[in-house]
């Protein structure tokens, strides 16, 4: 059982900063941690690489969100982002399990195919082409490489995939932004960002039951079992999954590769020539997902001297487990020729990244690309504000020389 608030461990006012501090001092202390948030939440943190892969596929360890919300409030949390966030956008797969979660991700199974995510490989260098002309004309100037590159180049991807007007994209990140952390966010800016977006999508989702196009929403109504259609309220939850999970991700993916290889991590010759090496070193070593979503158990589970009772909140940090010593040797040390397979940046079981390849294959082209075409690229001052958030591993901004 949890202990009282009192009786667990706070997270440092570092882990933003740096959450692998903090990690290393719990490693020496087992597997399981009882944690307690500023919100009040109080929760079991996994640390271990092999508990948290178990973790992660083990049934009996859910996320249905239909429950996760009374599971949020009694644990302590109060008046929070977790549970303030609209409902209209939470009936997606993330926060699903079977036999829902299968029929959820079969509605978009069919987008993600090796081959569909192949086509799509001339589209993003040519996206990345566009928004490195625009960065040309800022030459010998600092520029922030996520606001001008590293976000709108995944965002564009995703919104044309989804049939998501591109002219919003900068609407979409300030809303996704907000509504990401839902763990310790503001409520009230919660709240008000996840309506924001339910409102817009349910008209998106509207507009395409009139006219449907050749886009994914479209598809999710029209391509489905007639005898089970998608409700429109899972409509709107998948769109807004898709259009978060879709570009969040990336956009960390690629700021934190690039920040590996300015502060010395690897040299810019490994960026041109090893770009799959080193985005999935990046993912191991500082992936873009800190700690994945919620889940609660429902069964009690023992772990050394903890138990776990039905109905308490387990975090996973994937961060901690991707840099655990007894499964990656010297785990600390950044190092593009070890055996990376295995690394769980990208949860594990059935609620594995749908989109990871994706996500690789934006990557490796943006990063390619950019060191191709400004070789000179360097940080003018260290680099080290890191977004508030437990759940998200990216950069508030990376200013760069080119």
């Amino acid at each position: 059982m949890l202990p009282e608030q009192s009786d667990c461990i706070e997270l440092p006012h570092s882990f933003f900063h740096d959450p692998y501090a903090f990690y290393r001092e719990l490693a020496t202390r087992g597997k399981v941690h009882p944690i307690a948030l500023d919100t009040g939440m109080r929760a079991w943190l996994v640390t271990e690489y092999n508990l948290a892969k178990e973790l992660l596929r083990n049934p009996t360890i859910c996320k249905d969100a239909r429950t996760t919300a009374g599971v949020t409030a009694r644990s302590g949390a109060g008046r929070s982002g977790a549970t303030t966030v609209s409902r209209g956008i939470t009936a997606h797969m993330l926060n699903s399990d079977p036999p829902r979660h299968t029929r959820l991700r079969h509605a978009v199974t069919y987008a993600f195919t090796p081959q569909r995510i192949e086509n799509l490989r001339p589209r993003i260098e040519r996206i990345a082409d566009d928004l490195l002309d625009d960065l040309e004309a800022r030459r010998g100037r600092v520029t922030d490489l996520i606001e001008g590159y590293a976000a709108p180049l995944p965002i564009t991807v995703i919104c044309e995939l989804l049939g998501v007007p591109v002219a919003d994209r900068r609407m979409f990140r300030q809303w996704t932004n907000t509504v990401i952390d839902v763990v310790v966010g503001d409520p009230d800016e919660v709240k008000q960002a996840s309506l924001d977006l339910e409102r817009y999508l349910a008209e998106l989702v509207d507009q395409r039951r009139q006219e449907p196009r050749d886009d994914l929403i479209s598809a999710m109504i029209t391509d489905v079992d007639e005898a089970d259609p998608l409700s429109d309220q899972e409509l709107v939850s998948m769109s807004f999954l898709m259009l978060v999970a879709g570009h969040e991700t990336t956009v960390n993916l690629i700021a934190n590769t690039v920040l590996a290889v300015l502060n010395g991590d690897a040299d810019q010759h490994t960026a041109l020539t090893a770009t799959h090496d080193l985005i999935e070193e990046t993912l191991r070593h500082n992936g873009p997902v800190n700690i994945a979503t919620l889940r609660y158990a429902t069964e009690p589970l023992t772990i050394q001297q903890h138990t776990i009772a039905p109905g308490e909140l387990v975090l996973i940090a994937l961060s901690a487990a991707d840099r655990d010593d007894h499964r990656f040797p010297d785990a600390r040390v950044f190092d593009i020729n070890r055996d990376t397979q295995g690394h769980l940046a990208f949860g594990g079981g059935i609620h594995h990244c749908l989109g990871a390849n994706l996500a690789r294959m934006e990557a490796v082209i943006a990063v390619r690309k950019l060191f191709t075409r400004f070789p000179d690229i360097s940080l003018p001052e260290p680099v080290d504000r890191w977004k508030p958030s437990i759940l998200i591993r990216g950069l508030c901004e990376l200013p760069v020389q080119i």
